[in-house]
């Protein structure tokens, strides 16, 4: 029985890493469940074992993309080596560079992502309300220890979350250098932090 349920996780797998290719290649849109059924082996009838539709098979990477993202932002508000503002300035760090580095002229995540807020907003949200949760853990801490001074913790995580939200788009990665969109994002933190600090 664990053995069926390990091989149906591996087909699972198998099924999601074919999709990502083809989207990177046509898009979303253009790729059919045909198509990936095809390039996995599967049949037809197989492949909707595993997955009712494209957009369950889109959801599942997108879910997978995120999660990747959020397991580093963690390790980041977890460093009990940093304080609150290096923190924070490393999570939008983070934040832009792993979308740079996600977004290319084949990868069309900009596509996928947008197709998701539509069909499945769900999987957006439960991932926006994790990095709301992000934030409000780093401004807890710098609340706690005198680092940041402000009333509404809850409140404060919107609104940077609010701020930062460029830097989660793929189609603004094709505008600028990294570096340049690295010093935007530097600037960006200074003024949150200049907004947070604690007044002497």
């Amino acid at each position: 029985m664990y053995y069926e349920h390990m091989k149906g996780i591996d087909v699972r797998q198998q099924i999601i890493k074919a999709a990502e290719v083809l989207f990177r290649q046509q898009g979303y849109g253009k790729t059919s469940m045909t198509r990936i059924a095809r390039d996995c082996g599967l049949s037809n009838t197989n492949l909707y074992r595993y997955f009712n539709s494209k957009k369950d098979i889109g959801a599942e990477l997108v879910y997978q993309y995120l999660a990747t993202r959020e397991q580093e932002l963690e390790l980041i508000i977890a460093n009990k080596g940093m304080t609150a503002a290096e923190k924070l300035e490393s999570f939008v760090l983070y934040i832009l560079n792993h979308t740079y580095h996600h977004t290319d002229s084949q990868l069309k995540l900009s596509e996928l992502i947008d197709m998701m807020v539509i069909q499945r907003p769900e999987v957006i949200r439960a991932h926006r309300q994790i990095n709301l949760r992000l934030l409000h853990d780093v401004l807890l801490l710098g609340q706690q220890s005198g680092e940041f001074t402000f009333d509404d913790v809850e409140e404060m995580a919107q609104t940077i979350n609010t701020v930062i939200t460029a830097f989660y788009l793929p189609i603004i990665m094709v505008i600028y250098p990294l570096s340049e969109l690295e010093q935007r994002a530097i600037s960006v933190c200074n003024m949150i932090l200049a907004s947070l600090s604690a007044k002497s």
